[in-house]
């Protein structure tokens, strides 16, 4: 037998032991749910049948650290996140869990983190922790959203409910039944008031 022959064959043999492949879709979305997303886009090297696999995957669990090197700036890596973020934004694709670990530094999270208006209304689980070089940051902007159900927050962060009124307010989060918070400050008794669900 010749040696193409031979390849041929061990080919043949390789994708038919490779059962995981031959699994519907939404099987496979699941597995790759609980990976990291950048693993399941690692996973897009495989073979054609994974290359756009991670694209329907309805979580997106996000870290900043890879981004971090010592050729490469604090700053820089931080524009390159932000870069890498939008481009999910501009995905448009629905997102049931968003899992997102990022660090905070020279730029104003505030003015930047536009992103988390997107995220926060379209998710019905949203982690978000928020690593500081000590110093602490301020959410200001209100949150409000219909379909979350579970919120964690972990992070040096204040959390600024001064422009919610409960008594003239529709609730913050009228569906949340899941609330853990690791932060400095937050009016808990007015963040309560706009959760009935809780």
């Amino acid at each position: 037998m010749s040696q193409n022959g031979k390849r041929r064959k061990q080919r043949k043999a390789a994708v038919d032991r490779d059962v995981i492949s031959r699994l519907p879709d939404e099987i496979l979305c699941n597995i790759l749910s609980f990976l990291p997303t950048r693993t399941s886009v690692a996973t897009s090297v495989l073979s054609r049948r994974w290359r756009y696999l991670w694209k329907k995957v309805h979580v997106l669990d996000l870290n900043d650290d890879f981004l971090y090197t010592p050729e490469r700036s604090h700053k820089e890596a931080q524009e390159r996140f932000l870069i890498f973020l939008n481009k999910f934004e501009l995905l448009r694709r629905p997102i049931r869990k968003f899992h997102l670990s990022c660090r905070v530094g020279d730029y104003g999270y505030n003015d930047r983190f536009d992103w988390i208006d997107y995220v926060i209304t379209r998710v019905s689980e949203l982690h978000f922790s928020m690593r500081t070089d000590g110093e602490s940051h301020d959410l200001h902007e209100p949150f409000y959203s219909t379909s979350l159900v579970s919120l964690v927050l972990d992070g040096n962060i204040n959390i600024s409910l001064e422009d919610f009124d409960p008594t003239h307010s529709e609730s913050i989060f009228p569906s949340l039944k899941n609330l853990e918070l690791h932060v400095n400050y937050v009016d808990l008794n007015v963040l309560l008031s706009g959760c009935p669900a809780l």
